[in-house]
């Protein structure tokens, strides 16, 4: 078996123009170090004895240091390069350079790699390769989650002991933050509280800075922060100069970040706000495809589904109204008029139901409540009169004082009904209403 002394003078033909270099053996134990990286890790020889070479890398490195390591096992003459963080024994992580080298079979296997600074070479490859990376993610449409904590450990990867906080903004104006590490207390509360009208007074300034332009330069992508030393923000915003949130990165310097650092930060800039806006779009679509554009409540389609996944479909209360005389108001009055009456109509039948009911536009001028909760006559009966009497109200229609009326019929679903069936029950008991004179109630 080989020892320290015999390692230790092997290793000394690898130790030129790096700072050190470790053995590994077939199972990437760490079998031997330099002196001269013990003395600066601050590891004892006995103690990194006891550790693999994954035990040491960042576990955001892991994945890919254990495919190189792989790839590089029983080749002899192989060399590997690349950049990863190391932990060192105080449990600080550096960004070291690392080139591996597999002596083959003929000697057990045996890995050898050297660990120095990091070149800017091998900086910018692997900050192009993350761009790459970048690029097939956001092609790849993956969750907005998964590509906010993915371009997060890629800004920790580039900018030493650097964490990012990422807020995101809802169209309605709702907020979000991302981050994988706590959050000072004023962090918290300031981003709670912001709103894309409303900005904590650092994002503020960012988006000032943004908006003086030109916003392409390295030091027009965020601003170094006075409040919190160290954090700088940058602003997201679409091509329309919609605000969509913003990054903060939290950083143990505070001094102005160096240009390579700038480029970490467009990238995540660009990055989170490609994802932020497909979100919106696909939201958008999807929306689009369950609701009706005129009124804003779910369409035929989306209500069929959520009725017939549900398990509270057997018992529960659907009631459907139609309009009465609206022919009259799209005929004399144009549709215009007839378009302002449906939605007058979808939002006082929306405010007569209870919260948790879905409101559908079934097409045409009929509309249909699904009342999950509503599973007795009596509460039927109260609903049916609500619906009803919401629809007593006058409309202005272009100066003219038009009376929306409605008629309704109410059902409880048979067990062994399935949605459609229980909506055409109720849409022949609404044709009873209908046919005594309308503005009336039937249930059936």
């Amino acid at each position: 078996m080989v020892g320290q002394a015999e390692w230790q003078n092997y290793l000394l033909g690898y130790q030129d123009g790096c700072i050190g270099a470790v053995v590994l053996d077939e199972g990437f134990r760490i079998r031997a170090v330099s002196e001269a990286l013990l003395e600066q890790s601050g590891y004892r020889a006995e103690e990194a004895e006891q550790l693999t070479a994954l035990d040491v890398i960042h576990p955001d490195d892991v994945d890919r240091a254990a495919e190189i390591l792989i790839e590089v096992q029983g080749m002899a003459g192989q060399r590997s390069e690349g950049m990863y963080r190391f932990r060192f024994q105080d449990g600080s992580y550096h960004q070291l350079s690392v080139q591996l080298n597999g002596l083959g079979p003929e000697h057990d296997n045996i890995l050898v790699y050297r660990l120095s600074e990091v070149s800017e070479r091998l900086r910018l490859e692997a900050f192009a390769e993350d761009v790459v990376d970048s690029m097939r993610m956001i092609s790849e449409e993956r969750p907005l989650t998964e590509c906010i904590d993915w371009i997060m450990r890629v800004g920790e990867r580039h900018i030493n002991d650097a964490t990012f906080a990422i807020t995101v903004f809802s169209e309605e104006g709702d907020v979000r933050t991302f981050s994988r590490t706590d959050l000072p207390e004023v962090v918290r509360r300031d981003n709670a509280a912001a709103h894309p009208l409303s900005l904590p007074a650092h994002v503020q300034r960012a988006l000032d800075q943004h908006n003086r332009g030109p916003w392409r330069a390295f030091n027009q992508m965020g601003t170094l922060d006075d409040s919190l030393p160290g954090r700088v923000t940058s602003i997201l915003v679409d091509t329309h100069q919609e605000v969509l949130g913003y990054v903060e990165s939290f950083r143990s310097s505070t001094d102005e970040p160096s240009e390579s650092e700038w480029l970490v930060h467009g990238l995540i800039r660009r990055v989170a706000t490609a994802v932020i806006q497909r979100q919106r779009l696909d939201l958008q679509l999807r929306r689009a495809a369950d609701h009706d554009p005129l009124t804003g409540l779910v369409n035929r389609r989306r209500l069929l589904t959520d009725m017939e996944r549900s398990a509270q479909l057997a018992g529960s209360a659907i009631v459907v109204l139609d309009l009465d005389g609206f022919s009259w108001i799209n005929n004399t009055l144009g549709h215009q008029a007839g378009d302002e009456t449906l939605a007058a109509a979808a939002a006082c039948l929306s405010d007569a139901c209870p919260d948790d009911a879905i409101v559908a536009r079934m097409g045409g001028d009929e509309f249909v409540v699904w009342a999950p909760a509503v599973t007795d006559a009596n509460t039927l009966e109260v609903l049916a009169s609500a619906i009803c009497a919401s629809m007593n109200v006058p409309v202005d229609l272009d100066g003219e004082e038009v009376l929306i009326r409605g008629s309704v019929g109410a059902v409880l679903v048979h067990p062994t009904e399935t949605a459609s069936e229980a909506i055409a029950r109720a849409d022949t008991a609404m044709y009873v209403a209908k046919r005594s004179g309308g503005a009336a109630i039937h249930a059936a």
